[in-house]
């Protein structure tokens, strides 16, 4: 690979080419900053939700996908510190509470989330990412 080519993987900016690919690139950095801006505050809203089911145990959540792309690549992850949180989230039915106030949340701030799969989140745990990953959530993840 070039160094002109391994620097624009690593930077903000497109990678090397013509006027119009550099411009589809702006325009999908645009889109998916303008949905990323929809997606934080609603998980930052409702993290207090699952915190509390948990008897006030932190919650975290992220999301990631190419949505600048098409929003149907949205992933958002939610972690707990044990794998028993997450059962304990699934089997009181919290986490799928959760999951459809998520999605009416994203539709209320103006996410097309007539665009997203029936599943779009993950429930995870950080004991899990450190027994299988090191503790790494890029490659937990990948």
């Amino acid at each position: 690979m070039s160094s002109r080519w391994i620097s624009a993987m690593t930077s903000e900016t497109p990678p090397p080419g013509d006027d119009d690919s550099r411009a589809m690139w702006r325009a999908f950095d645009e889109k998916e900053a303008a949905l990323s801006a929809i997606v934080k505050p609603v998980l930052a809203q409702l993290e207090p939700m699952l915190s509390e089911a948990l008897g006030g145990v932190r919650v975290w959540s992220g999301h990631f996908g190419a949505t600048g792309i098409d929003p149907t690549h949205l992933v958002v992850y939610v972690v707990v510190p044990r794998r028993a949180d997450v059962s304990v989230l699934e089997d009181s039915g919290a986490w799928d509470r959760y999951c459809h106030r998520l999605r009416e949340a994203l539709g209320q701030g103006g996410y097309p989330v007539q665009s997203l799969p029936d599943r779009f989140t993950l429930l995870t745990s950080q004991q899990a990412c450190d027994e299988e990953a090191g503790g790494n959530w890029y490659h937990f993840f990948k």
